[in-house]
């Protein structure tokens, strides 16, 4: 299985809450959760893969870990932009 299969899986599971089947899960190796962290990042989806990783209770890797920052990130993002926004008006 391939980085991309594997990203757009995880998308869809962020995106429209259905399950990550088990070939995913299985595909999730840490070595290939890197890849899928690069290839998200570049594409500004790092978060999505993170909130969908959250749920699929994986072991700990330095890829798990990158993809779960950058959710974490995102709502920081969001809470500060509607912050400003509320400045604002």
């Amino acid at each position: 299985m391939n980085k991309e299969t594997i990203l757009f899986a995880l998308i869809h599971s962020a995106i429209c809450g259905d399950t990550v089947s088990d070939e995913i899960k299985t595909a999730c190796t840490p070595e290939m959760l890197e890849s899928v962290y690069t290839l998200a990042a570049k594409h500004d989806l790092a978060h999505l893969a993170g909130q969908a990783l959250s749920k699929l209770n994986l072991p700990e890797s330095d890829g798990l870990a990158k993809c779960k920052a950058a959710a974490k990130q995102a709502i920081f993002r969001y809470i500060r932009l509607d912050h400003t926004y509320g400045q604002i008006c």
